[in-house]
Protein backbone atom coordinates (compact mmCIF):
# COMPACT_ATOMS: atom_id res chain seq x y z
CA UNK A 1 0.00 0.00 0.00
CA UNK A 2 1.11 3.37 -0.73
CA UNK A 3 1.12 6.50 1.73
CA UNK A 4 1.15 9.62 0.47
CA UNK A 5 2.05 12.84 3.43
CA UNK A 6 2.80 15.86 2.65
CA UNK A 7 6.13 17.63 3.37
CA UNK A 8 6.66 20.79 4.43
CA UNK A 9 9.66 22.98 3.06
CA UNK A 10 10.37 26.07 4.97
CA UNK A 11 11.79 29.37 3.66
CA UNK A 12 15.29 29.77 3.31
CA UNK A 13 16.17 26.20 3.25
CA UNK A 14 19.04 24.46 1.07
CA UNK A 15 18.41 20.96 -0.03
CA UNK A 16 21.86 19.67 -1.79
CA UNK A 17 21.68 17.40 -4.00
CA UNK A 18 21.03 13.64 -4.29
CA UNK A 19 19.47 14.55 -0.59
CA UNK A 20 15.91 12.84 -0.17
CA UNK A 21 12.58 13.56 1.80
CA UNK A 22 10.10 10.98 2.62
CA UNK A 23 6.74 12.00 3.76
CA UNK A 24 5.74 13.68 6.60
CA UNK A 25 8.94 15.72 6.83
CA UNK A 26 8.95 18.85 8.33
CA UNK A 27 12.04 21.44 7.80
CA UNK A 28 12.44 24.70 9.71
CA UNK A 29 13.54 27.94 8.29
CA UNK A 30 16.79 28.60 7.47
CA UNK A 31 17.99 24.63 7.38
CA UNK A 32 20.60 23.16 5.27
CA UNK A 33 20.33 19.58 4.53
CA UNK A 34 24.10 18.13 3.23
CA UNK A 35 24.32 16.43 -0.04
CA UNK A 36 23.10 12.78 0.03
CA UNK A 37 21.14 13.44 3.32
CA UNK A 38 18.28 11.28 3.97
CA UNK A 39 15.35 12.91 6.02
CA UNK A 40 13.04 9.56 7.20
CA UNK A 41 8.91 10.07 7.21
CA UNK A 42 7.78 12.46 9.67
CA UNK A 43 10.93 13.65 11.43
CA UNK A 44 11.07 17.22 12.02
CA UNK A 45 14.74 19.26 11.12
CA UNK A 46 14.86 22.78 13.54
CA UNK A 47 17.05 24.94 12.05
CA UNK A 48 20.81 24.17 11.60
CA UNK A 49 22.81 21.98 9.19
CA UNK A 50 22.08 18.20 8.64
CA UNK A 51 24.19 15.27 6.96
CA UNK A 52 23.92 11.61 7.10
CA UNK A 53 21.13 8.85 6.77
CA UNK A 54 19.83 9.00 8.37
CA UNK A 55 20.06 13.20 8.67
CA UNK A 56 21.60 14.57 12.16
CA UNK A 57 22.90 17.81 13.12
CA UNK A 58 26.55 18.13 11.48
CA UNK A 59 29.29 17.76 13.65
CA UNK A 60 27.38 15.84 16.19
CA UNK A 61 28.94 12.46 15.30
CA UNK A 62 32.12 13.85 15.22
CA UNK A 63 33.02 13.93 18.53
CA UNK A 64 33.93 10.48 18.99
CA UNK A 65 35.94 10.73 15.58
CA UNK A 66 38.02 13.59 16.77
CA UNK A 67 39.16 11.66 20.66
CA UNK A 68 40.20 8.49 18.14
CA UNK A 69 42.40 10.74 15.48
CA UNK A 70 43.84 12.48 18.84
CA UNK A 71 44.77 9.05 20.10
CA UNK A 72 43.18 9.82 23.36
CA UNK A 73 41.50 6.97 25.28
CA UNK A 74 37.90 6.70 26.35
CA UNK A 75 37.82 5.67 29.93
CA UNK A 76 35.25 3.77 30.90
CA UNK A 77 33.87 3.82 27.64
CA UNK A 78 32.88 7.57 28.48
CA UNK A 79 33.75 10.67 26.39
CA UNK A 80 35.72 13.53 28.88
CA UNK A 81 32.26 15.67 29.55
CA UNK A 82 30.22 12.36 30.62
CA UNK A 83 33.00 11.69 33.25
CA UNK A 84 33.00 15.05 34.61
CA UNK A 85 29.15 14.74 34.76
CA UNK A 86 29.03 11.79 36.25
CA UNK A 87 31.38 12.60 39.52
CA UNK A 88 29.64 15.46 40.12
Amino acid sequence: MLKVKKTRIEDNCTITFGATLMGGAVIDPDTTLMPLSMVLKEMKMYTGIYEGSPAEPAGQSDILQTCTDQNQELEGGMLPTEKENQTA
